[in-house]
């Protein structure tokens, strides 16, 4: 799901800069490209982030007496001690770390994709 939610967000959002802008996704300024990026990045952790918080909590639980007795049970476990937002605990500093990685990620794609078909023609 977090994929989808990352291709999709970076997709959608360049769409909707194009025809906000009555240009093509083509003609997006570098700028624009970048605020795709960080939209994919804030669109995939926001929807795989607590799966995430069970997985690491899974991994560093104690394989002689482990606590959980496998994914759902974990979650459940975390929801009944602390609520909702256990499964959100930490989001604020992954989503800042998104931000820029994910906008200067996409930007190097679409500036290779362009040198690349450079080489087609």
């Amino acid at each position: 799901p977090g994929n989808s939610f990352y291709f999709g967000c970076y997709e959608g959002t360049k769409l909707t800069i194009a025809k906000v802008s009555g240009r093509s996704t083509r003609d997006l300024t570098s700028v624009e490209l970048m605020a795709s990026g960080a939209m994919a990045g804030l669109g995939f952790w926001g929807t795989v982030y607590p799966m995430d918080v069970i997985k690491t909590r899974i991994q560093i639980d104690s394989d002689a007496n482990p606590r959980f007795k496998g994914i759902i049970d974990c979650a459940r476990q975390i929801y009944k001690e602390a609520g909702m937002s256990a499964l959100y605990r930490g989001v604020g500093p992954c989503l800042a770390r998104s931000v820029p990685a994910n906008a200067v990620c996409f930007l190097v794609y679409e500036w290779s994709c362009k040198w690349f078909s450079s080489f087609a023609n």
